[in-house]
């Protein structure tokens, strides 16, 4: 059972800190919302978005900034709605160096609301886990903002990895509430 000082559950009480002071969202009920925090890439798609604790490679911009840190270079762009069903436009593209990862999205309704975001993102891979952090540009209806995630692994055992994400915990002129993805 672990105590309070144990390392785990320092780290777990500060993640309940930070979604108990951040606010929560559990569906994203508005078009910026849902451009912000619905999921984005292939992998992550075909594994039903659960990929928080899987995160790496490209996507892990947007699931998990933790994720970031493997040795090379990577790059990922698509289109969710490719028959655009749904949306005129919904486009991502990211790359990543390393520990550093640049990504944008863009989607555009059938309707004619857009929203674009350009995001900048660093993680720190350790032994036995890591932290990452994503800056967001966000523009809205000709209004332009900002957000930041905040990202965290565990590495329980070599077969069972935690991750959480703290999306748009600091918000400037981007009308959306606080959510944590685990």
């Amino acid at each position: 059972m672990p105590t309070l000082s144990s390392p785990f559950a320092y780290r777990l009480s500060i993640l309940v800190f930070f979604f108990l002071l951040g606010g929560s969202s559990a569906l994203a009920a508005t078009f910026l919302e849902s451009t912000l925090k619905d999921p984005t890439g292939a992998r992550p798609l075909g594994m039903g978005g659960a990929f928080v604790g899987s995160a790496a490679g490209p996507e892990a911009i947007f699931f998990n900034p933790a994720g970031l840190g493997d040795i090379g270079f990577h790059y990922t762009r698509g289109n969710v709605d490719v028959n655009q069903q749904f949306f005129d436009l919904n486009e991502y593209s990211f790359l990543t160096f390393g520990s550093f990862g640049y990504g944008q999205w863009a989607r555009r309704d059938k309707s004619g609301q857009a929203a674009s975001v350009s995001s900048w993102s660093y993680g720190k891979l350790m032994e036995k886990g890591g932290w990452g952090v994503t800056y967001k540009t966000v523009t809205f209806s000709s209004v332009e903002g900002s957000s930041m995630d905040l990202g965290w692994l565990q590495v329980v055992s070599s077969d069972l990895l935690f991750g959480a994400l703290m999306q748009d915990i600091f918000r400037n002129k981007v009308e959306v509430k606080s959510s944590l993805r685990v």
